[in-house]
């Protein structure tokens, strides 16, 4: 579906709805993927469209991201959101605070990881580790193409498929070590939902990556976006890129005044 369908067919939804939400990844989502995740920037239009999304009541505005929750409020800046960092284990917004106390006992061994792949990485130019606390992630995007493998083996070297505290999971240019909980961007959402009472809303994730795809599993009557291209997603739409994703939040705030009462 195209992004003028796509922004035709949500604003006739919104038109009947009280409340709305939105469940937006950051990389590749707000801001582009750049090659050190330091660096990545949401676009200040894109920033004051959601600004002034999150000021009406109607709109609930959550940030669902992999990074850690302080890095995502630096990054976005904007208060009265939610911001579900981590994947979803540390979740803050107005009236919200979520903190995955399961995972506490994966931080030892987690440590014991990260010191062993620091030496290692040191060696390999360009690889990146990143201490996120409950999560850790090693990017290997700047990484040399015939050393890629190198790395995704020395993480998977480190952390067997049957280790009982870590789980790996691939992302775009990126192996996420995380905690053996049973929590997600999904679990995550469904955790927001409830605690705000969005059951009835109209709900819209956006997300570009294979994380986001615990959350279009879970929200199989909202309007579940990936942004790129793949016939292997459980998401109902596709936007091509982070200028769509900007074109269509901005047709959303545009119209806003046409949508159903706030009470």
């Amino acid at each position: 579906m195209s992004l003028a369908l796509l922004s035709e067919e949500l604003r006739e939804r919104l038109k009947t709805a009280t409340r709305a939400a939105f469940y937006l990844d950051f990389d590749g989502t707000l801001a582009p993927i750049v090659e050190r995740p330091e660096d990545a920037r949401a676009p200040q239009p894109v920033l004051d469209t959601l600004s002034a999304l999150a000021s009406d009541k109607r709109f609930t505005i959550a940030i669902v991201s992999g990074r850690a929750i302080a890095d995502l409020k630096h990054c976005v800046g904007i208060s009265g959101l939610v911001y579900a960092g981590n994947h979803g284990l540390e979740i803050q917004g107005p009236g919200l605070s979520y903190h995955a106390k399961e995972a506490a006992p994966s931080r030892p061994r987690m440590h014991d990881v990260l010191t062993a792949l620091g030496e290692k990485l040191a060696l390999i130019p360009g690889a990146q580790m990143e201490d996120k606390g409950l999560t850790a992630s090693v990017h290997f995007r700047r990484v040399e193409a015939s050393r890629r493998s190198e790395v995704v083996a020395l993480v998977k070297s480190l952390v067997p498929s049957d280790d009982p505290h870590l789980v790996l999971r691939d992302a775009k240019m990126v192996v996420e070590i995380r905690p053996r909980v049973a929590w997600n961007k999904g679990e995550g959402v469904l955790w927001i939902r409830k605690a705000l009472g969005l059951e009835s809303a109209v709900e819209i994730y956006i997300g570009d990556d294979s994380t986001d795809e615990d959350a279009f599993r879970v929200l199989p009557g909202a309007f579940t976006i990936l942004v790129g291209a793949s016939d292997r997603t459980a998401a109902r739409y596709q936007l091509a890129d982070t200028t769509e994703v900007a074109l269509l939040l901005k047709s959303i705030l545009d119209n806003k005044e046409v949508y159903g009462d706030a009470g």
